[in-house]
Protein backbone atom coordinates (compact mmCIF):
# COMPACT_ATOMS: atom_id res chain seq x y z
CA UNK A 1 0.00 0.00 0.00
CA UNK A 2 3.05 2.77 0.67
CA UNK A 3 4.52 1.82 -2.39
CA UNK A 4 1.31 2.59 -4.23
CA UNK A 5 0.53 5.84 -2.50
CA UNK A 6 4.16 6.73 -3.55
CA UNK A 7 3.50 5.43 -7.16
CA UNK A 8 0.39 7.76 -6.99
CA UNK A 9 2.01 10.73 -5.56
CA UNK A 10 4.50 10.60 -7.86
CA UNK A 11 2.59 10.49 -11.14
CA UNK A 12 0.41 13.22 -9.69
CA UNK A 13 3.75 15.30 -9.14
CA UNK A 14 4.73 14.40 -12.76
CA UNK A 15 1.05 15.73 -13.51
CA UNK A 16 1.51 19.20 -11.85
CA UNK A 17 4.64 19.29 -13.18
CA UNK A 18 4.29 18.58 -16.66
CA UNK A 19 0.92 20.33 -17.31
CA UNK A 20 2.33 23.69 -16.91
CA UNK A 21 5.87 22.46 -19.45
CA UNK A 22 3.39 21.19 -21.89
CA UNK A 23 1.03 24.19 -22.01
CA UNK A 24 4.27 26.46 -22.28
CA UNK A 25 5.44 24.01 -24.87
CA UNK A 26 2.19 24.60 -26.77
CA UNK A 27 2.20 28.33 -26.49
CA UNK A 28 5.62 28.59 -27.93
CA UNK A 29 4.48 26.53 -31.29
CA UNK A 30 1.37 28.79 -31.57
CA UNK A 31 3.60 31.70 -30.58
CA UNK A 32 6.38 30.23 -33.31
CA UNK A 33 2.92 29.89 -36.66
CA UNK A 34 1.64 33.05 -35.41
CA UNK A 35 5.22 34.51 -36.39
CA UNK A 36 5.71 32.54 -38.92
CA UNK A 37 2.09 33.68 -40.65
CA UNK A 38 2.87 37.36 -40.42
CA UNK A 39 5.95 37.16 -41.78
CA UNK A 40 4.77 34.99 -44.94
CA UNK A 41 2.10 37.54 -45.28
CA UNK A 42 4.23 40.14 -45.30
CA UNK A 43 6.79 38.13 -47.92
CA UNK A 44 3.43 38.23 -49.94
CA UNK A 45 2.34 41.18 -49.92
CA UNK A 46 5.88 43.29 -49.87
CA UNK A 47 9.03 40.97 -50.60
CA UNK A 48 11.41 42.81 -50.41
CA UNK A 49 10.61 44.54 -47.29
CA UNK A 50 13.93 43.24 -45.16
CA UNK A 51 16.23 45.60 -44.33
CA UNK A 52 18.81 44.49 -46.42
CA UNK A 53 16.49 43.96 -48.91
CA UNK A 54 16.02 47.68 -49.17
CA UNK A 55 19.69 48.37 -49.01
CA UNK A 56 20.18 46.32 -52.03
CA UNK A 57 17.24 47.89 -54.15
CA UNK A 58 18.77 51.14 -53.28
CA UNK A 59 19.16 53.52 -56.69
CA UNK A 60 22.59 53.92 -57.52
CA UNK A 61 23.97 57.96 -57.92
CA UNK A 62 26.58 57.99 -60.61
CA UNK A 63 29.85 59.38 -59.42
CA UNK A 64 29.84 62.76 -61.97
CA UNK A 65 26.15 63.59 -60.07
CA UNK A 66 26.88 62.63 -56.37
CA UNK A 67 26.89 65.46 -54.34
CA UNK A 68 28.04 63.43 -51.60
CA UNK A 69 31.48 63.17 -52.73
CA UNK A 70 31.69 67.31 -53.21
CA UNK A 71 30.30 67.33 -49.24
CA UNK A 72 32.51 65.18 -47.86
CA UNK A 73 35.82 67.07 -49.73
CA UNK A 74 34.25 69.77 -48.91
CA UNK A 75 34.02 69.30 -45.14
CA UNK A 76 37.61 68.30 -45.12
CA UNK A 77 38.62 72.12 -45.48
CA UNK A 78 36.37 73.10 -42.53
CA UNK A 79 38.25 73.69 -39.49
CA UNK A 80 38.81 70.88 -37.50
CA UNK A 81 36.56 72.09 -34.42
CA UNK A 82 34.27 74.92 -33.48
CA UNK A 83 31.92 75.70 -31.01
CA UNK A 84 28.65 77.96 -30.32
CA UNK A 85 29.47 81.28 -32.11
CA UNK A 86 26.97 83.64 -30.44
CA UNK A 87 26.42 85.34 -33.44
CA UNK A 88 24.58 82.88 -35.16
CA UNK A 89 21.97 82.17 -32.74
CA UNK A 90 21.52 86.10 -32.43
CA UNK A 91 20.80 86.42 -35.88
CA UNK A 92 18.51 83.19 -36.14
CA UNK A 93 15.91 85.36 -32.93
CA UNK A 94 16.10 88.66 -35.90
CA UNK A 95 12.97 89.10 -37.73
CA UNK A 96 14.86 88.43 -40.98
CA UNK A 97 13.78 91.97 -42.82
CA UNK A 98 16.03 93.25 -40.06
CA UNK A 99 19.33 94.65 -41.22
CA UNK A 100 22.22 93.36 -39.36
CA UNK A 101 24.12 96.27 -37.74
CA UNK A 102 28.13 96.86 -38.67
CA UNK A 103 29.00 95.24 -35.33
CA UNK A 104 26.63 92.01 -36.79
CA UNK A 105 28.26 92.44 -40.17
CA UNK A 106 31.65 92.22 -38.78
CA UNK A 107 30.91 89.41 -36.56
CA UNK A 108 29.15 86.95 -38.71
CA UNK A 109 32.14 87.36 -41.25
CA UNK A 110 34.28 86.70 -38.10
CA UNK A 111 31.94 83.53 -37.91
CA UNK A 112 32.23 82.49 -41.86
CA UNK A 113 35.61 83.31 -43.01
CA UNK A 114 37.09 80.20 -41.55
CA UNK A 115 35.30 77.83 -43.68
CA UNK A 116 34.95 79.92 -46.97
CA UNK A 117 37.46 77.44 -48.56
CA UNK A 118 35.26 74.50 -47.89
CA UNK A 119 31.99 76.24 -48.89
CA UNK A 120 33.50 77.79 -51.86
CA UNK A 121 33.55 73.92 -52.96
CA UNK A 122 30.13 72.88 -51.32
CA UNK A 123 28.81 75.44 -53.90
CA UNK A 124 28.96 73.12 -56.48
CA UNK A 125 26.45 71.22 -54.89
CA UNK A 126 23.66 73.80 -55.76
CA UNK A 127 23.26 71.81 -59.15
CA UNK A 128 23.32 68.25 -58.02
CA UNK A 129 20.06 67.11 -56.41
CA UNK A 130 20.87 63.68 -55.66
CA UNK A 131 23.63 62.19 -53.58
CA UNK A 132 24.74 58.64 -51.80
CA UNK A 133 27.09 58.24 -48.93
CA UNK A 134 28.83 54.97 -49.21
CA UNK A 135 27.97 53.02 -45.80
CA UNK A 136 29.01 50.01 -44.46
CA UNK A 137 26.29 48.54 -43.13
CA UNK A 138 26.82 46.75 -39.61
CA UNK A 139 24.69 42.95 -38.97
CA UNK A 140 22.73 44.69 -36.32
CA UNK A 141 21.66 47.86 -38.09
CA UNK A 142 21.62 49.73 -35.07
CA UNK A 143 25.06 49.99 -34.24
CA UNK A 144 26.05 50.77 -37.81
CA UNK A 145 27.70 54.16 -38.20
CA UNK A 146 26.86 57.42 -40.02
CA UNK A 147 29.44 60.18 -39.41
CA UNK A 148 28.45 61.86 -42.92
CA UNK A 149 24.49 62.55 -41.25
CA UNK A 150 26.06 65.51 -38.93
CA UNK A 151 28.80 66.83 -41.82
CA UNK A 152 25.30 66.99 -44.08
CA UNK A 153 24.39 68.95 -41.53
CA UNK A 154 26.93 71.43 -40.15
CA UNK A 155 27.55 71.92 -43.91
CA UNK A 156 23.52 73.14 -44.64
CA UNK A 157 23.92 75.21 -41.66
CA UNK A 158 27.40 77.15 -42.56
CA UNK A 159 26.15 77.70 -46.53
CA UNK A 160 23.05 79.24 -44.68
CA UNK A 161 24.95 81.19 -43.00
CA UNK A 162 27.23 82.12 -45.78
CA UNK A 163 23.68 83.12 -47.86
CA UNK A 164 22.88 85.79 -44.84
CA UNK A 165 26.09 86.94 -45.05
CA UNK A 166 25.80 87.06 -49.10
CA UNK A 167 22.11 89.14 -48.89
CA UNK A 168 23.37 91.08 -46.26
CA UNK A 169 26.18 92.37 -48.62
CA UNK A 170 23.50 92.97 -51.60
CA UNK A 171 24.92 89.82 -53.41
CA UNK A 172 20.60 88.09 -53.77
CA UNK A 173 21.83 85.60 -56.64
CA UNK A 174 25.06 84.70 -54.35
CA UNK A 175 22.38 84.13 -51.44
CA UNK A 176 20.23 82.42 -53.67
CA UNK A 177 22.81 79.90 -55.06
CA UNK A 178 23.93 78.83 -51.50
CA UNK A 179 20.76 78.32 -50.13
CA UNK A 180 19.64 75.92 -53.15
CA UNK A 181 23.01 74.31 -52.36
CA UNK A 182 21.76 74.25 -48.13
CA UNK A 183 18.67 72.33 -49.73
CA UNK A 184 20.72 69.92 -51.72
CA UNK A 185 22.82 69.32 -48.66
CA UNK A 186 19.96 67.48 -47.32
CA UNK A 187 19.01 65.91 -50.79
CA UNK A 188 22.67 64.31 -50.67
CA UNK A 189 21.42 61.58 -48.68
CA UNK A 190 19.20 59.88 -51.22
CA UNK A 191 17.37 57.14 -50.30
CA UNK A 192 19.45 56.33 -47.69
CA UNK A 193 17.21 53.99 -45.22
CA UNK A 194 18.24 55.15 -41.78
CA UNK A 195 15.02 57.59 -40.15
CA UNK A 196 17.83 59.83 -38.57
CA UNK A 197 19.21 60.98 -42.07
CA UNK A 198 15.78 61.88 -42.71
CA UNK A 199 15.12 63.59 -40.01
CA UNK A 200 18.59 65.33 -41.01
CA UNK A 201 17.25 66.53 -44.29
CA UNK A 202 13.97 68.21 -42.96
CA UNK A 203 16.24 70.15 -40.95
CA UNK A 204 18.66 71.17 -44.19
CA UNK A 205 14.99 72.19 -45.79
CA UNK A 206 14.72 74.48 -42.80
CA UNK A 207 17.90 75.94 -42.45
CA UNK A 208 17.55 76.36 -46.64
CA UNK A 209 14.49 78.47 -45.86
CA UNK A 210 15.48 80.41 -43.26
CA UNK A 211 18.01 81.35 -45.85
CA UNK A 212 16.19 82.21 -48.22
CA UNK A 213 13.46 84.34 -46.17
CA UNK A 214 16.11 86.34 -45.03
CA UNK A 215 17.75 86.75 -48.90
CA UNK A 216 13.81 87.98 -49.86
CA UNK A 217 13.70 89.97 -47.47
CA UNK A 218 16.83 92.28 -48.35
CA UNK A 219 15.87 92.71 -51.72
CA UNK A 220 14.37 91.70 -54.98
CA UNK A 221 16.59 88.58 -56.14
CA UNK A 222 16.97 87.58 -60.14
CA UNK A 223 14.20 85.49 -61.84
CA UNK A 224 16.04 83.00 -62.88
CA UNK A 225 17.59 82.02 -59.68
CA UNK A 226 14.31 82.02 -57.80
CA UNK A 227 12.85 79.97 -60.42
CA UNK A 228 15.42 77.44 -59.97
CA UNK A 229 15.26 76.99 -56.26
CA UNK A 230 10.74 77.17 -56.56
CA UNK A 231 11.43 73.59 -59.19
CA UNK A 232 13.81 72.22 -56.21
CA UNK A 233 11.34 72.66 -53.46
CA UNK A 234 8.63 71.65 -55.77
CA UNK A 235 10.63 68.44 -55.90
CA UNK A 236 11.37 68.40 -52.22
CA UNK A 237 8.00 69.01 -51.36
CA UNK A 238 7.00 65.70 -53.49
CA UNK A 239 9.05 63.25 -51.50
CA UNK A 240 7.25 61.56 -48.69
CA UNK A 241 9.86 60.17 -46.29
CA UNK A 242 7.70 58.73 -43.86
CA UNK A 243 7.31 55.61 -45.68
CA UNK A 244 11.20 54.87 -45.96
CA UNK A 245 10.96 55.63 -42.52
CA UNK A 246 8.22 53.19 -41.23
CA UNK A 247 9.91 50.55 -43.67
CA UNK A 248 13.21 51.25 -42.41
CA UNK A 249 12.17 50.79 -38.24
CA UNK A 250 9.88 47.58 -39.60
CA UNK A 251 13.09 46.53 -40.96
CA UNK A 252 15.38 46.61 -38.38
CA UNK A 253 13.34 45.66 -35.74
CA UNK A 254 12.88 42.19 -37.80
CA UNK A 255 16.40 41.97 -38.09
CA UNK A 256 17.24 42.66 -34.59
CA UNK A 257 14.36 39.92 -33.32
CA UNK A 258 16.16 37.35 -35.92
CA UNK A 259 19.32 37.65 -34.62
CA UNK A 260 18.56 37.31 -31.13
CA UNK A 261 16.74 34.43 -32.18
CA UNK A 262 20.17 32.88 -33.63
CA UNK A 263 21.80 33.74 -30.70
CA UNK A 264 23.99 36.23 -32.23
CA UNK A 265 23.14 39.03 -30.03
CA UNK A 266 21.80 39.14 -26.48
CA UNK A 267 19.21 41.20 -24.32
CA UNK A 268 22.29 42.89 -23.43
CA UNK A 269 22.39 44.69 -26.76
CA UNK A 270 18.72 45.45 -26.57
CA UNK A 271 19.00 46.82 -22.86
CA UNK A 272 21.26 49.27 -23.92
CA UNK A 273 19.48 50.57 -26.44
CA UNK A 274 17.30 52.12 -23.26
CA UNK A 275 18.19 56.05 -22.38
CA UNK A 276 15.20 55.31 -19.70
CA UNK A 277 16.23 53.99 -15.58
CA UNK A 278 17.67 50.67 -14.89
CA UNK A 279 14.18 49.66 -14.38
CA UNK A 280 13.68 49.86 -18.52
CA UNK A 281 16.36 47.90 -18.94
CA UNK A 282 15.66 45.52 -16.06
CA UNK A 283 12.21 44.81 -17.18
CA UNK A 284 13.79 43.95 -21.12
CA UNK A 285 15.98 41.86 -19.08
CA UNK A 286 12.76 40.16 -17.54
CA UNK A 287 11.37 39.37 -20.88
CA UNK A 288 13.90 36.54 -20.97
CA UNK A 289 11.80 33.33 -20.21
CA UNK A 290 8.62 34.62 -21.42
CA UNK A 291 7.82 35.03 -25.50
CA UNK A 292 10.40 36.54 -27.73
CA UNK A 293 8.24 35.12 -30.59
CA UNK A 294 5.41 37.13 -29.17
CA UNK A 295 6.79 40.11 -29.06
CA UNK A 296 8.37 40.00 -32.03
CA UNK A 297 4.80 39.01 -33.69
CA UNK A 298 3.57 42.39 -32.45
CA UNK A 299 6.62 44.33 -33.04
CA UNK A 300 5.81 43.40 -36.65
CA UNK A 301 2.22 44.05 -36.44
CA UNK A 302 2.79 47.69 -35.12
CA UNK A 303 5.23 48.57 -37.78
CA UNK A 304 3.65 47.31 -40.69
CA UNK A 305 0.54 49.15 -39.35
CA UNK A 306 2.62 52.55 -39.57
CA UNK A 307 3.60 51.37 -42.58
CA UNK A 308 -0.05 51.07 -44.06
CA UNK A 309 -0.87 54.45 -42.76
CA UNK A 310 2.21 56.03 -44.21
CA UNK A 311 0.90 55.12 -47.66
CA UNK A 312 -2.74 56.90 -46.80
CA UNK A 313 -3.21 60.62 -48.07
CA UNK A 314 -0.86 62.59 -46.02
CA UNK A 315 -3.61 64.29 -43.95
CA UNK A 316 -4.94 61.26 -42.98
CA UNK A 317 -1.81 59.82 -41.28
CA UNK A 318 -1.92 62.09 -38.10
CA UNK A 319 -5.48 60.92 -37.12
CA UNK A 320 -4.76 57.55 -37.72
CA UNK A 321 -1.08 57.62 -36.17
CA UNK A 322 -3.09 58.73 -32.97
CA UNK A 323 -5.13 55.94 -32.89
CA UNK A 324 -2.08 53.44 -33.80
CA UNK A 325 -1.04 54.89 -30.25
CA UNK A 326 -2.88 52.52 -28.19
CA UNK A 327 -1.17 49.63 -29.83
CA UNK A 328 2.59 51.21 -29.24
CA UNK A 329 1.90 51.51 -25.32
CA UNK A 330 0.45 47.68 -24.97
CA UNK A 331 3.24 46.48 -26.58
CA UNK A 332 5.86 44.24 -24.65
CA UNK A 333 9.13 46.44 -23.42
CA UNK A 334 11.47 44.67 -25.52
CA UNK A 335 9.22 45.63 -28.82
CA UNK A 336 9.00 49.10 -27.27
CA UNK A 337 13.18 49.85 -27.37
CA UNK A 338 13.15 48.62 -31.05
CA UNK A 339 10.08 50.62 -32.19
CA UNK A 340 9.57 54.23 -32.64
CA UNK A 341 6.92 55.72 -30.97
CA UNK A 342 5.63 57.61 -34.16
CA UNK A 343 2.99 60.14 -32.09
CA UNK A 344 5.62 61.53 -30.31
CA UNK A 345 7.40 62.93 -33.66
CA UNK A 346 4.95 62.18 -36.72
CA UNK A 347 3.73 65.47 -37.07
CA UNK A 348 6.56 67.93 -35.98
CA UNK A 349 8.58 65.89 -38.28
CA UNK A 350 7.31 64.43 -41.42
CA UNK A 351 4.10 66.37 -41.88
CA UNK A 352 6.28 69.44 -40.84
CA UNK A 353 9.20 69.19 -43.09
CA UNK A 354 6.24 68.18 -45.89
CA UNK A 355 4.74 71.81 -45.00
CA UNK A 356 7.92 73.55 -44.98
CA UNK A 357 8.95 72.65 -48.54
CA UNK A 358 5.51 73.46 -49.50
CA UNK A 359 5.31 76.76 -47.91
CA UNK A 360 8.67 77.79 -49.19
CA UNK A 361 7.39 76.79 -52.49
CA UNK A 362 4.49 78.55 -52.59
CA UNK A 363 6.58 81.70 -50.92
CA UNK A 364 9.43 81.94 -54.00
CA UNK A 365 6.24 81.90 -56.27
CA UNK A 366 4.87 84.68 -54.56
CA UNK A 367 7.70 86.34 -54.72
CA UNK A 368 8.02 85.98 -58.58
CA UNK A 369 4.38 87.06 -58.93
CA UNK A 370 4.87 90.55 -57.07
CA UNK A 371 8.10 91.10 -59.24
CA UNK A 372 5.87 90.80 -62.61
CA UNK A 373 2.90 92.56 -61.51
CA UNK A 374 3.75 95.07 -58.51
CA UNK A 375 1.54 94.14 -55.73
CA UNK A 376 0.91 90.95 -53.60
CA UNK A 377 -1.90 88.74 -55.04
CA UNK A 378 -5.24 88.72 -53.34
CA UNK A 379 -5.33 84.89 -53.11
CA UNK A 380 -2.76 81.84 -53.59
CA UNK A 381 -5.27 80.65 -56.92
CA UNK A 382 -3.65 83.68 -58.69
CA UNK A 383 -0.56 81.99 -58.89
CA UNK A 384 -2.26 79.54 -61.19
CA UNK A 385 -1.12 78.57 -63.70
CA UNK A 386 1.81 80.71 -64.71
CA UNK A 387 4.13 79.98 -61.73
CA UNK A 388 2.51 76.76 -60.23
CA UNK A 389 0.48 74.07 -62.09
CA UNK A 390 -1.36 73.61 -58.14
CA UNK A 391 -1.48 75.20 -55.21
CA UNK A 392 -0.12 72.36 -52.37
CA UNK A 393 -2.74 70.88 -49.71
CA UNK A 394 -1.83 71.31 -46.40
CA UNK A 395 -0.43 68.11 -44.87
CA UNK A 396 -2.65 68.78 -41.83
CA UNK A 397 -6.41 68.74 -43.24
CA UNK A 398 -5.81 68.31 -46.82
CA UNK A 399 -7.35 71.67 -47.49
CA UNK A 400 -5.27 74.16 -49.29
CA UNK A 401 -2.17 75.79 -47.58
CA UNK A 402 -3.21 78.78 -46.05
CA UNK A 403 -1.92 82.73 -47.07
CA UNK A 404 -2.79 86.46 -45.82
CA UNK A 405 -1.00 89.20 -45.53
CA UNK A 406 -0.04 90.97 -42.68
CA UNK A 407 0.98 94.73 -41.84
CA UNK A 408 4.37 94.74 -43.57
CA UNK A 409 3.56 91.34 -46.10
CA UNK A 410 1.84 88.27 -46.77
CA UNK A 411 2.37 84.89 -45.62
CA UNK A 412 1.60 81.09 -46.72
CA UNK A 413 1.29 78.92 -43.76
CA UNK A 414 -0.40 75.53 -42.55
CA UNK A 415 -2.04 75.09 -39.36
CA UNK A 416 -0.18 72.72 -38.37
CA UNK A 417 -1.06 69.14 -35.86
CA UNK A 418 -2.96 71.49 -33.60
CA UNK A 419 -5.02 72.96 -36.38
CA UNK A 420 -4.95 76.62 -34.68
CA UNK A 421 -1.33 78.03 -35.86
CA UNK A 422 -1.60 81.54 -37.59
CA UNK A 423 1.60 81.92 -39.70
CA UNK A 424 2.46 84.40 -36.74
CA UNK A 425 6.05 83.39 -36.26
CA UNK A 426 7.17 87.35 -36.90
CA UNK A 427 4.28 89.05 -35.64
CA UNK A 428 5.24 89.80 -32.33
CA UNK A 429 3.20 87.33 -30.95
CA UNK A 430 4.69 84.63 -28.47
CA UNK A 431 2.30 81.66 -28.05
CA UNK A 432 3.24 78.17 -27.19
CA UNK A 433 3.99 77.60 -31.21
CA UNK A 434 4.78 80.90 -32.44
CA UNK A 435 8.85 79.24 -32.50
CA UNK A 436 7.35 76.61 -34.79
CA UNK A 437 8.28 77.26 -38.25
CA UNK A 438 5.25 76.24 -40.36
CA UNK A 439 5.32 78.87 -42.98
CA UNK A 440 7.26 81.08 -45.19
CA UNK A 441 6.79 85.11 -44.18
CA UNK A 442 7.73 88.16 -47.51
CA UNK A 443 7.66 90.81 -46.80
CA UNK A 444 7.08 94.53 -48.76
CA UNK A 445 9.26 96.28 -50.92
CA UNK A 446 9.62 99.03 -48.32
CA UNK A 447 9.78 97.11 -45.55
CA UNK A 448 13.00 94.80 -46.35
CA UNK A 449 16.30 95.92 -45.24
CA UNK A 450 14.66 98.06 -42.27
Amino acid sequence: MPRKRLLWGLLILALCAGAPLGYLLWQANAQRRELAEVIAELDREEPNWRFFDMVRKRKHVPPARNSADVILAAYAKFPKAFGDIPILQEIELMPPNKALTAAQENALWAAVQPFEAGLADALAIADMDEGSFAITYNEDIISTLIPHAQKVREMAAWLAHDAALKAHKGNLAGACLSARAALNAGRSFGDEPFTVTVLVRIACVRLALDALERTLASGDAPDSELDRLQRLLEKEWQEDFFPMAARTERGVLHQIFSLLDSKKIDFKFIAALSEQNASTSARAFGFIGNSQNSAHTQGLRYANQAVKISKLPVHEQFDAIEKLQAEYIDLPEVAKLLTPNWKKFHGNTFLRGKAQAACGMLGVALERYRQKHGHWPDKLEALLPDFVADIPPDPCDGQPLRYRKTKDGVVVYSIGPSKAMQGDRWDGLRNGESGQRWEFRLWDVEMRRK
